[in-house]
């Protein structure tokens, strides 16, 4: 401590600017008081700031010196901090620089210097004090950083005057070469040495007209350590010598000091020391204690002030014990900072002063200066939650501190923020003191605040969110720590939107009234994110103010669910939706239907699915739709007449065709009118004209979105717009079949549900089994029907047929492979994926038949390609059937997503863009056709 206080200046002095001047302190700047055996001063912290500063004192030549940590502990400095940060200097009333009338008037001047940025000033602190009580005939002190004994001077009339007088030179003042001090060791040795070799030592000697006094610092190397009761003493075993003809004056100066560490329970602090300190005591039979007394801060207190701040002093035959609470009045509470961690220590400032008599003039009065710190204790810190929603801002306390902690920055949801940001931004942060000294920090910020978070729970209840982090610095230490916390608070007063649909000439229209909550959502159109390029790209108009919004969405067109679809009308849904800009959680939702004229259209589903018409007058001569199919001749229509065909077909099936582009994947087939031949067979003659409609989709392959919708329509002959799985019947082993899918074509590794939903394959080969786990040797598996569809349903409108009537399928897009092993519990099976794309789900419906019937065709893997009926054939009343299903695996090939230049990469993230690109393209924009069909008449 007195290392930090007192290190030289010298480089700072060096480099600013002199200007001294032998002024006084401000006022308010320094306190001054006499106490019993030194002068007493005190500079205020405010004052000082973090300057250096430096003292400084005269010798008797008036010769400067700067009271360095050495000089200090020679000459009776003691420079510390107080217990509340001040600068405090105590200088003993035999300090080096103090000149005495009778050893009761005593005076000291000493230079304090205070180095600031513009020059360094010099301020002169001088005191004049009278001794308030007689010195004993011994008088030990045992200081902080010294320890001084001074003794009653009796100069003998055969000894010269002259001798005992001081000597000439700079101070530490030392005495004539015919003193010398002597010494003494435990093992019995002792060592002379003269006063001015022990000035070399670090000692400090002087002489006054009535005392003798020798001051050494603490734990020097003549000083040992002794056991008195087992409490440790620091011991200096010396006498002084004063050496003339026929005689010689000997002074005993040994000293003795506490040294015993302090004890600490978690309530309070204990100082023990001997109740007889031997080493000072010559005739122990006569040893008559006067009784100890207690200080707090340089002065004793009174048996009421004890008792009132619970302090005790106890003494029996072997120690003397001090008993202070921790936290008790005198000391101070210090907050501190370690691993982040808030805590506390309690320091005071302990006085202990004993008197004690023997024979004759054997009178001693020790007294002993003591700071006793604790160890640091964490303190528990309690953030409460004093928020009342209906008040519409938080109110959180945060505590308990001690007065030395101030809040210096907050951080709320992440952005930081100075207590004067806080301020100017409307929130509250106000420090409330308690009546025990500690603090508590009050922070009030508005529910409407931006970097609160908002989140909408369920029946339009609104919570708010406050993160904060407090940042607090120790003002002592500079020591800054964090503490973090989150409050929630929970007001129901979300304001919904209100919508309204209807139904245009050929558009859907939304009409919304926004909420309270809109900034926080972006909007949808099924799970396509409402963006610019999207309404731009699909001719959608958008229109509103501030607070209303419509939208208009033409039919048919991208975002639609097709519920229906007949000759003579369709019927669309427009899905709007609002999303959580972060979460993307569904916050409203509202959904309008409109059935419009079927008329001439083709419709690129996003799953790949594509709808088209054909009208048999637009030729001449006209021709009957009724007999018109695609390019599979066994893909007929799903509702024709004599004037038009609707056709509703996958891009995997009827011989639809693909090709890639790079960017995109473009699917087509072909409508073709089936023209009356003489003779059949051989055609010669037809009054028919050839006509052929291709219709052509375009898909972007980096789309990964799929949109699918079931639809209830009827089953034609040639187009398996759903497909209902064969009658199941209660399987009795269904907990112990399984179907898988395999990592390679070894059929040794296979992927669990949790890979599936991770799962990302490029195009490749599917390998497949269904597994019976073994139970007897009679049971077999069949492979009966086995197909994907793009959702978990095995019965949705869009399929891919693996295994039909325990038939392989093999397709441009897919083509599967029966595994022929004899295996009975296990088949397996292989699907190239050359034209399956997104997620896909896998279906097989199985049967188990009885393997000892092994000529039964119920246990045969076999296949007739010509069987059209719905049932397999060897499905019979005995057997059982089980339909599994497992999914679902994403397949990054080219993906069938919208008929459109659509990228779902970017999202809406404002409601204000939606407004402005509405607005730009009002009255631009017009109901279009989304037909892509290119017709192609050959004559």
């Amino acid at each position: 401590m007195h290392s930090l206080l007192l290190t030289g200046v010298a480089l700072v002095w060096a480099i600013l600017p002199t200007v001294v001047m032998p002024v006084r302190l401000p006022d308010g700047a320094s306190r001054m008081e006499c106490r019993r055996r030194n002068f007493w001063i005190w500079i205020n912290k405010d004052f000082l700031g973090y300057n250096q500063w430096q003292i400084q004192a005269l010798d008797a030549s008036q010769r400067i010196y700067t009271i360095t940590e050495m000089i200090a502990a020679q000459c009776g400095f003691t420079v510390v901090r107080d217990l509340d940060d001040n600068l405090e200097i105590r200088i003993s009333y035999f300090a080096c620089p103090t000149k005495t009338l009778d050893d009761v008037q005593f005076n000291v001047s000493i230079n304090f210097l205070v180095f600031f940025a513009t020059g360094r000033i010099s301020y002169d602190l001088a005191m004049a004090c009278t001794l308030p009580v007689i010195w004993s005939p011994r008088e030990i002190i045992c200081e902080e950083n010294y320890i001084e004994v001074s003794v009653r001077r009796i100069v003998p009339s055969v000894f010269s005057f002259q001798g005992l007088q001081l000597g000439a030179g700079s101070w530490p003042v030392v005495l004539a070469q015919d003193w010398y001090i002597d010494f003494q060791y435990r093992n019995g040795t002792v060592r002379t040495v003269t006063a001015t070799a022990a000035t070399q030592l670090g000692y400090g000697i002087r002489t006054t007209n009535t005392r003798l006094l020798l001051r050494s610092p603490h734990n020097t190397p003549q000083s040992q350590v002794m056991l008195v009761e087992g409490l440790a003493l620091e011991v200096t075993l010396s006498t002084m010598s004063y050496k003339q003809p026929w005689v010689i004056l000997i002074v005993e100066t040994t000293t003795a000091c506490s040294v015993e560490p302090p004890r600490f329970t978690p309530t309070s602090l204990v100082w023990l020391t001997p109740a007889v300190l031997t080493p000072l005591v010559f005739d122990i039979p006569y040893y008559q204690d006067q009784g100890p007394l207690m200080g707090v801060d340089g002065l004793l207190i009174t048996p009421e002030t004890m008792q009132r701040n619970g302090y005790q002093l106890a003494m029996d035959a072997a120690a003397l014990s001090i008993t202070v609470p921790i936290g008790a009045p005198g000391g101070k509470m210090k907050s501190d900072v370690q691993n982040n961690t808030y805590g506390a220590t309690y320091s005071i400032d302990l006085l202990l002063e004993r008197d004690w008599r023997g024979l004759s003039d054997d009178e001693t009065r020790h007294s002993t200066c003591k700071r006793i710190t604790t160890p640091f204790q964490p303190q528990p810190l309690l953030f409460i939650d004093y928020t009342v929603p209906s008040m519409k801002y938080f109110n959180v306390a945060l505590g308990y501190f001690y007065p030395d902690v101030v809040v210096t920055g907050l951080a709320i949801h992440g952005q930081q923020l100075t207590p004067a940001q806080a301020t100017d931004r409307g929130f509250t942060l106000a420090t409330v003191t308690h009546p025990n000294g500690t603090s508590v920090f009050f922070l009030q910020v508005p529910f409407l605040d931006p970097l609160v978070e908002q989140t909408l729970l369920t029946d339009w209840i609104r919570r708010y969110t406050l993160y904060v982090t407090y940042t607090m610095t120790l003002v002592s230490t500079g020591k800054t720590f964090t503490y973090t916390d989150v409050v929630h608070a929970d007001l129901k007063d979300i304001v919904p939107p209100i919508y309204a649909g209807a139904c245009g000439k050929n558009t859907l229209i939304m009409d919304m009234t926004s909420g309270s909550m809109d900034r926080y959502w972006v909007p949808y159109i099924r799970d396509l994110p409402l963006t610019a390029e999207l309404i731009t790209s699909q001719k959608y108009t958008v229109t509103g103010t501030g607070t209303t919004f419509r939208l208009e969405v033409p039919a048919p067109g991208v975002g639609l669910v097709y519920e229906a679809v007949t000759l003579q009308s369709f019927r669309v849904r427009l899905d709007f939706s609002l999303k959580d800009n972060q979460t993307l959680q569904t916050m409203s939702s509202f959904s309008v239907s409109c059935n419009f004229p079927t008329g001439r259209m083709l419709v690129c589903l996003p799953n790949g699915t594509m709808i088209a018409t054909v009208f048999g007058t637009d030729t001449v001569p006209n021709f009957d739709a009724q007999r018109t199919h695609l390019r599979d001749p066994s893909c007929l229509p799903l509702e024709a007449n004599s004037t038009m065909a609707l056709f509703y077909f996958s891009s995997s099936e009827c011989s639809t065709t693909k090709v890639y582009d790079g960017t995109h994947v473009i699917t087509d087939n072909e409508i073709i009118f089936r023209r009356e031949e003489v003779p059949v067979g051989a055609p010669s003659i037809s009054r028919d004209s050839e006509h052929k409609l291709t219709i052509r989709c375009r898909y972007a392959t980096q789309q990964t979105k799929t949109i699918w919708a079931k639809k209830s329509v009827p089953l034609h002959r040639g187009l398996r717009v759903e497909r209902k799985p064969a009658v199941r019947r209660v399987a009795r082993h269904a907990p112990n079949l399984q179907l898988r899918l395999a990592k390679d074509g070894s059929y040794n590794k296979f992927y669990s549900a949790e890979d599936l939903a991770l799962l990302r394959l490029a195009p490749q080969t599917l390998y497949l089994d269904v597994y019976l786990l073994p139970h007897g040797d009679q049971q077999e598996v069949v492979l009966e029907d086995c197909w994907a569809t793009t959702v978990p349903e095995p019965d949705a409108v869009t399929r891919w047929d693996f295994i039909s009537l325990r038939c392989p399928v093999g397709k441009a897009s897919h083509r599967t492979t029966i595994q022929d092993r004899a295996l009975k519990n296990v088949k397996q099976f292989a699907v190239k994926t050359d034209g399956l794309h997104g997620q896909v789900y896998i279906h097989c419906l199985v049967s188990i038949c009885d393997g000892s019937q092994a000529t039964h065709e119920a246990c045969v893997q076999t296949c007739d390609p010509n069987d059209e009926r719905t049932e397999p054939a060897a499905l019979i009343k005995e057997q059982v059937t089980e339909l599994l299903s497992m999914g679902p695996v994403e397949i990054q090939a080219a993906q069938d997503v919208v008929s459109s230049k659509y990228s779902g990469e970017k999202q809406w993230l404002t409601w204000p863009w939606v407004m402005a690109v509405g607005m730009a393209v009002v009255g631009v924009l017009s109901v279009a056709s989304v037909f892509l069909a290119i017709r192609i008449f050959k004559c």
